[in-house]
């Protein structure tokens, strides 16, 4: 009998063994349901089809965007404007809380191209301002244009806005809403370099949107009661009367851009001086680049400018390039 009960748990203890592998497994699995799960179903959600779809012999698709006129491409000044950006290569105007917008030299876009595409570039730069998409903004002693976007802009305006706001907390010295709302509404009129006074008014007895607020705000705003706040503001600015044709008109500005206008120029004699400083009036590129940190305006920025303007030349070298002070130029 006991030869029979040693017999018959031998044959039993394999069973139990399997038995308890399997119930391990399953209890392994049940608990990697509950971990992917998450509390969703465990079935797929079969989607509708979506309305902008055709189903074509039930395999293939073809989505009705494809077939849609894209659309105009932007054009390739718009792309080297977007790509000067993107690089932080402009000149940066500060904003409230950190903020910044960027002004795009029209020579950096010129230097983008060879020459044969300046008379397309010229072109194209006025398009995008006919269109809406950029406008300029004087550099005054500089001699040259800014372009920044036409949002960047608008962004930068009613941030002076603000500022104002802030900055005059007492009520009657608070600039009026409507007057920025039509400035805003009617650049998209000003396409010229300068904005003649007579231009402005006749946008201002013409604006829709004015004439509704002032009615129900009854604050009875002038058009020179607007100018001169936006004069006051630093979004306009009149042109020196040096000619005739200048009596009574106003460029496009901002308040930060006069500060940035000075803090590039003090950049520029600050590299000009280190270039002036090295050994044979040449430095290396690589060493150059790092210099002027802390300046807000671009390093690469001061270079193609003072390349532009001839002051400075780059020399090939067989350990780099070199930047050389050019001989005629004034220091």
């Amino acid at each position: 009998l006991a030869l029979l009960f040693k017999l018959a748990a031998c044959r039993m203890k394999p069973l139990n063994m399997k038995k308890k592998i399997v119930m391990k497994k399953s209890k392994k699995v049940a608990r990697g349901k509950r971990t992917l799960s998450k509390g969703l179903p465990s079935f797929k959600v079969k989607s509708k089809p979506d309305t902008n779809t055709n189903i074509i012999d039930n395999n293939e698709t073809i989505d009705n965007d494809e077939h849609d006129d894209f659309g105009e491409l932007p054009c390739d000044t718009l792309l080297a404007f977007q790509s000067l950006q993107a690089n932080s290569e402009g000149l940066h105007i500060p904003l409230l809380g950190g903020r910044f917008v960027q002004a795009v030299l029209e020579t950096q876009l010129f230097q983008r191209f060879d020459e044969n595409h300046a008379t397309t570039i010229m072109q194209e730069v006025l398009e995008l301002i006919q269109n809406g998409q950029l406008v300029r903004i004087s550099c005054q002693d500089e001699g040259q244009t800014a372009l920044i976007s036409s949002n960047d802009y608008i962004t930068a305006v009613w941030d002076a806005h603000q500022n104002h706001m802030l900055e005059y907390r007492q009520k009657n010295n608070r600039m009026q809403p409507e007057i920025m709302t039509w400035f805003v509404s009617c650049l998209k009129e000003w396409k010229e370099p300068t904005i003649s006074e007579e231009s402005m008014e006749a946008c201002w007895k013409d604006d829709i949107i004015v004439q509704s607020e002032t009615e129900h705000s009854q604050s009875n705003i002038s058009f020179r009661d607007a100018l001169i706040a936006l004069i006051k503001l630093q979004v306009l600015m009149k042109v020196p009367i040096n000619s005739m044709a200048s009596q009574g008109h106003y460029r496009l500005w901002l308040p930060q851009w006069g500060l940035v206008l000075k803090q590039w120029d003090k950049a520029r004699r600050s590299m000009m001086a280190c270039i002036n400083r090295s050994s044979g009036g040449e430095i290396s590129e690589k060493n150059l680049l790092n210099f002027n940190r802390h300046s807000c305006v671009s390093t690469q920025f001061l270079l193609n400018d003072l390349l532009n303007k001839g002051k400075v030349s780059i020399v090939e070298r067989p350990f780099g390039k070199f930047v050389r002070r050019v001989a005629t130029s004034e220091h």
